[in-house]
């Protein structure tokens, strides 16, 4: 099954023009083409005689001389060679002659060049018969001796099956005198004899020397090849030759427009599908306002100027949307990036991220900031190496924080109870979550659990300190119970008698921007959990929060009775001195008033009751009753809305007003000092 084209390969070089040519000779060759054909026709006199070929019609003229010599293939003689050498010239003698051929080949065309360019006195051709003279004199006149030593060792068959002829040259390359170092070199070239081991390096040296020259007088000739075709002095039939050829390369370029036309034709006329028409150009403005007004309307339609194109014609750009300036700013700019580190386990298994970096960018001020490359860079995504995370920051912080007035705790032990619930996918579901990392590490669910949820949050609370860190908390193994449909999670939170109030947020002591005034709690993910929670807790919607808390030892409290208001802090009569029916005794507390209550204890601890094992009886001896426990006995009723609940004193909640404590020594039971009236 095909997957389809990737973006980056619908534009395949081979269907781009240029890449292939049916006609691919430049003028060059074009020209030199004519030189070589003319060596190929005979030329008959005015006498009908025959009289040698046409070439040197054509070499008589600079531009064609200087164009057959640039058109010449140097990389492909060299390929030549290097094949040929394949063969061991030492032991093989007509492997010897067929690698020498190379070389005379070579001089063979330096001579044809200089003895051509004879004819073309103009100063492009005798600056490069110049550089053909001083190579062949210099550098190359030695080495063709050597070689003519070499090759006249071998049969004249061998010679004569591969075009040498030795004599065949003109008298620049006459043997130098014995006194020159060039002698000194042919005569060295002569001690090298058939069959040696040195037959091989004489070949190399020999070869790469002229082919060197040859590159160089290339290399000349194409650098002086325009301005000898700027020359208005070329013999006419030359001229009309140049000029069919350079007619020939308009047709030539439609020639080579084969591969674009054929495309043309497939879409347009097999596929019928059509150009896409054009697209005005489009770019993004800035606009800012200059402080002379409030804001600004740029309705759709307004046109702007981007000053004048290449032909003068003023570039007039239109905005595309309705747009309201204001002093708007973006003031904070910030990058994420999650990271899946294969080497992380149980990560790497669940397919979940180990790890979430965030940077913060600095907004840029289109009126002070640097352009173009003096910008500061920026991973813009966030970073995937270790070297941009430590220049992205630090590790991003997710949580939440949930403010509620029953979060008001000013002392004594408190305890928290999160309940969050949440709708999850089965296969999302933490108890899913928590069985698959169980089969991975060999361990069981419940210690399974306690290594995710145990420090999955960094929690902490607003006291009257700043945020006070809970050390410590306690996750409810209940969510993976077997068979629970479960959807809580419930986290206990203790806090001792010395920590510190829990009070109501104040940006000024907690900082951030939450908006709210109530105590806070803030979940935060913890990066150092065993399991990196982000994936885990992403999947879950999150559908309620509970909060119940309990309290025990407040003692801010405002107490009053039908005397007044009474200091609790000290010993006080609950009743009045004199209690009689009807007498009451009221206890507030500003944190209670906050909260919706399902339960409220009042601890009463008594002074100089009468002790011994009689106790209450011996001290209400004389009554004409007798004391009976349970005989003292309250009604509580709680105020809300400004109303006593219930009314109904049969639907009050009648507590003892002492309790009894039972003696496991003698087995007798007394009143006990402290009462607990539960309501």
């Amino acid at each position: 099954m095909h997957d389809g084209t990737a973006q980056n390969r619908r534009h395949p070089a081979p269907l781009q023009p240029g890449y292939f040519n049916v006609a691919e000779m430049d003028l060059n060759t074009l020209l030199a083409m004519g030189v070589d054909y003319a060596g190929l026709v005979n030329y008959y006199n005015s006498d009908n005689c025959l009289d040698g070929n046409w070439t040197r019609i054509f070499t008589g003229d600079a531009t064609m001389v200087l164009a057959h010599i640039s058109a010449t293939g140097m990389n492909r003689i060299e390929a030549d060679f290097l094949a040929a050498c394949r063969q061991p010239a030492h032991l093989r003698p007509w492997a010897a002659v067929a690698q020498a051929s190379y070389s005379y080949r070579l001089a063979v065309k330096l001579d044809n060049w200089h003895a051509w360019l004879m004819h073309a006195p103009c100063k492009p051709g005798i600056a490069v018969r110049e550089v053909i003279a001083r190579v062949i004199r210099n550098q190359l006149a030695g080495h063709l001796h050597r070689l003519t030593a070499l090759v006249g060792q071998y049969p004249i068959r061998f010679l004569e099956q591969h075009g040498i002829d030795v004599n065949a040259f003109a008298p620049i390359w006459t043997f130098p005198s014995p006194t020159s170092p060039m002698a000194s070199g042919a005569h060295d070239g002569q001690a090298v004899r058939r069959g040696s081991p040195q037959v091989h390096g004489l070949l190399q040296s020999c070869f790469h020397a002229f082919h060197k020259a040859t590159r160089l007088v290339i290399e000349t000739a194409a650098s002086h090849f325009t301005q000898s075709l700027a020359r208005r002095d070329h013999e006419p039939s030359i001229a009309l030759y140049i000029a069919f050829i350079q007619l020939f390369r308009s047709a030539q370029q439609h020639i080579n427009t084969f591969v674009p036309r054929h495309r043309d034709y497939y879409y347009r006329d097999i596929l019928q599908m059509l150009p896409a028409p054009p697209t005005p150009d489009t770019t993004f403005l800035v606009v800012a306002l200059d402080g002379s007004l409030p804001d600004v309307s740029i309705p759709r339609g307004t046109e702007f100027t981007a000053g004048n194109d290449s032909g003068g014609k003023a570039l007039i750009y239109r905005a595309d949307n309705d747009l309201w300036v204001t002093d708007t700013a973006v003031e904070e700019l910030h990058t994420l990036y999650f990271e899946k580190n294969p080497l992380i386990s149980p990560e790497k298994e669940l397919g979940h991220v180990t790890g979430a970096w965030m940077a913060a960018v600095p907004p840029l001020d289109f009126k002070t900031a640097p352009a173009g490359k003096d910008r500061a860079p920026y991973p813009f995504f966030g970073a995937a190496t270790e070297q941009a995370k430590e220049e992205s920051g630090a590790a991003a912080r997710f949580g939440m924080a949930i403010a509620d007035p029953i979060l008001l705790l000013g002392q004594g032990k408190r305890r928290i109870t999160l309940g969050i619930g949440f709708d999850a996918a089965p296969e999302h579901h933490p108890a899913a979550i928590v069985r698959r990392i169980s089969d991975l590490t060999a361990t069981t669910p419940q210690d399974a659990f306690y290594k995710v949820f145990k420090r999955m949050f960094s929690i902490a609370l607003t006291a009257d300190t700043g945020w006070y860190e809970i050390e410590d908390y306690l996750p409810d193994a209940a969510l993976i119970d077997a068979g629970s449909d479960n959807n809580r999670l419930c986290l206990q939170i203790h806090l001792a008698t010395e920590a510190p109030p829990i009070v109501a947020y104040d940006p000024r002591l907690h900082g951030g921007r939450f908006g709210h005034k109530s105590p806070m709690v803030r979940l935060c993910i913890n990066d150092q959990n065993n399991l990196y929670p982000y994936s885990l807790l992403r999947r879950l919607t999150l559908k309620e929060i509970r909060i119940e808390v309990e309290v025990e030892g407040v003692k801010d409290l405002l107490v009053y009775n039908h005397h007044g208001r009474l200091d609790p802090a000290g010993p006080f009569h609950p009743f009045g001195p004199l209690p009689d029916i009807g007498s009451y005794l009221m206890v507030g507390s500003y944190e209670a008033a906050l909260k919706r209550l399902s339960a409220w204890e009042i601890c009463l601890e008594w002074d100089t009751l009468p002790g011994g094992r009689q106790g209450m009886q011996q001290y209400y001896r004389h009554y004409d009753e007798p004391y009976l426990p349970g005989l003292y006995r309250v009604h509580a009723t709680l105020l809300g809305s400004g109303r006593w609940h219930p009314v109904k004193r049969s639907e009050q909640v009648a507590v003892s007003l002492f309790q009894t404590q039972h003696n496991a020594d003698d087995g007798s039971i007394a009143i006990a000092p402290r009462s607990l009236l539960k309501v």
